[in-house]
């Protein structure tokens, strides 16, 4: 392609100067910007898993501490460190099979909430057939060796003498205790990641979502109306066509009003047409100017309720003979008269044959081409004084209720003028600026989700490395608290070691980075180094953070000197 470009440019030097070629792989183009949100949630997914790892690696942590002794006794009578380990993360492994087995049953009773998530692009629905059996099966092992091998080489990690001695204490190890902290640490870090990455998506949907549309897009209804160029082989019969089926449409009950358009907004991304601003100098070889080119029935702008700037709209006096009408936009208006009234001034599209056509009005710029592209000139053509109308176009209706409600009445309107005639991609506005924005929303909810339930482990996670700390310290409190130290004095020592974990955590901003890069192509209006995002999400955390922390140390606080130090 690229050698047939550039022999086209030797071949129309005037044309194809500076034309190349672009070549997009079928599939890459079917796809769209999925590909980037579903790598993220793939990440963002097994950021979940190993979070959920390391909170059942604690709870084996705990659960091996309290069986010391036993081990120590199994190795007294000549058990291998290798035999014990082997035991503990087969229990390890039955945890893991039976999760997994729970996973599957949870999957599908969540599809009918979040099925809808799916990108059409990935097709299909939720089916438990032998891939999906193998990956939760592959899923089910590696979490089981995650999360059960730190903890079986712990366990059988014991000094004989210590464990077997009567009296001896059971506590964990300094070991012990900096592989649960790192595991904390480790989990606020994913969560930290999680919640920016969702952050930058909100901030994304919330900048699409506030940009000026150019017209109303409420209560509107739109449907392709493509006519057989066979049957429709004269002017006439189309403008018969699209003017027999707007006073019909106009007429029905709710409809506020109708007509038709050879593109309507969110529906292409081109359609252009190049121009000639009358007065101008030439432009320099292989540049010309481009603009939208849309051909609509009179009163098709009222009806979208576009904003109107200088001059007028199109009317039912703009007919074939009369002068040719065009509106442009503010865009194409601001580029060749700035400070200047546009109306008045001409315009032609096409070669120097072409007809000059004169500028009647000026609107606000219409988002014709979605939330996601930026603006370009656009102008506006009567189909009443084209030669030849387009025969593929859009019938959009502004209702007073519902717009999928009128639906069959405004297909009936159509099919009384033809009874033959086609109508396709029947949708309302909403729905067309929601499939437009479709491949930025569902990563954004599916992380906020995620991100959620990061946080919720993490702060589980905390809590209960705090909650077993306190427990494994209730003699060391006591202790204090008999030798003069204060509940206030207690509490804060507590508290202070889980904010401690939870602000090294927030190391995680480089892990958070990483991780955005891979947002980089759905992003719009923010930058991966977004300060705002990064400081509030951080303050967040260690707020969630301390409300998970309280309840240990308020139960520290509550600590009973005499009972604490009895068996002293």
């Amino acid at each position: 392609m690229e050698r047939i470009a550039a022999e086209l440019q030797k071949e129309y030097p005037e044309s194809n100067a500076k034309l190349g070629a672009t070549v997009v792989p079928l599939q890459e183009d079917y796809a769209g910007d999925t590909r980037s949100g579903l790598l993220v949630l793939q990440v963002a997914s097994m950021f979940v898993l190993l979070i959920a790892c390391s909170n059942l690696a604690n709870l084996l942590l705990a659960r091996s501490t309290g069986r010391r002794r036993e081990i120590a006794v199994r190795l007294a009578l000549g058990s291998s460190r290798w035999q014990i380990a082997s035991q503990l993360l087969t229990e390890s492994l039955m945890l893991s099979a039976a999760g997994g087995w729970l996973g599957l049953w949870v999957g599908k009773m969540y599809w009918s909430l979040f099925g809808e998530l799916v990108p059409v692009q990935a097709g299909g629905g939720f089916a438990l057939n032998g891939h999906v059996l193998l990956f939760t099966a592959g899923i089910s092992i590696v979490a089981g060796m995650l999360f059960g091998f730190a903890p079986a080489l712990r366990a059988t990690n014991v000094s004989l003498q210590e464990s077997l001695k009567e009296g001896g204490r059971v506590g964990e190890s300094r070991g012990g205790l900096r592989l649960r902290n790192t595991l904390v640490v480790g989990q606020f870090a994913l969560a930290f990641a999680l919640l920016v990455c969702a952050g930058l998506m909100i901030q994304t949907i919330w900048n699409l979502r506030k940009q000026e549309l150019g017209f109303q897009a409420d209560h509107l209804l739109t449907m392709g109306v493509p006519l057989p160029e066979k049957k429709y082989d004269t002017n006439e019969k189309v403008r018969g066509f699209f003017r027999t089926v707007v006073e019909d449409v106009r007429v029905l009950p709710g409809v506020k009003g109708a007509g038709f358009g050879s593109d309507a907004p969110f529906m292409t991304y081109g359609d252009t047409e190049g121009y000639t601003v009358e007065g101008e100098p030439p432009l320099p070889t292989g540049e010309y100017n481009d603009a939208l080119y849309r051909e609509v029935t009179p009163g098709y702008l009222e009806m979208l309720g576009v904003k109107l700037k200088e001059g007028r709209l199109l009317e039912e006096s703009d007919h074939e003979g009369g002068s040719l009408a065009v509106v442009v936009n503010e865009f194409l208006a601001k580029r060749h008269w700035p400070g200047k009234s546009a109306v008045g001034k001409r315009i032609r599209f096409g070669d120097e044959k072409a007809p000059w056509w004169m500028v009647v009005g000026v609107v606000r710029d219409i988002r014709e081409r979605g939330l996601l592209y930026d603006m370009k000139p656009a102008v506006y053509v009567s189909v009443t004084q084209v030669k030849k109308p387009e025969g593929f176009a859009f019938l959009v209706v502004r209702t007073s209720n519902d717009p999928l409600g009128t639906v069959k009445m405004v297909e009936g309107a159509v099919w009384s003028v033809d009874p033959q005639q086609p109508v396709s991609y029947v949708r309302t506005m909403d729905q067309l600026m929601e499939a437009d924005v479709a491949d930025r929303t569902r990563p954004m909810i599916l992380l906020g989700v995620f991100a959620g339930l990061a946080l919720v482990l993490a702060c589980i996670g905390v809590y209960g490395v705090l909650a077993y700390a306190v427990a494994q310290r209730t003699r060391e409190i006591g202790a204090r608290m008999a030798l003069g130290a204060k509940p206030m004095d207690v509490t804060r020592m507590i508290l202070g070691r889980g904010m401690k974990l939870s602000a090294i955590g927030l190391f995680g901003g480089a892990l958070a980075a990483g991780l955005a890069v891979l947002l980089r192509t759905l992003l719009f209006g923010v930058t991966l180094a977004a300060p705002g995002i990064y400081a509030g999400t951080a303050v967040a955390l260690v707020l969630v953070a301390m409300v998970a922390c309280v309840i240990p140390a308020q139960r520290a606080a509550r600590v009973d000197p005499a009972v604490a130090l009895r068996n002293e």
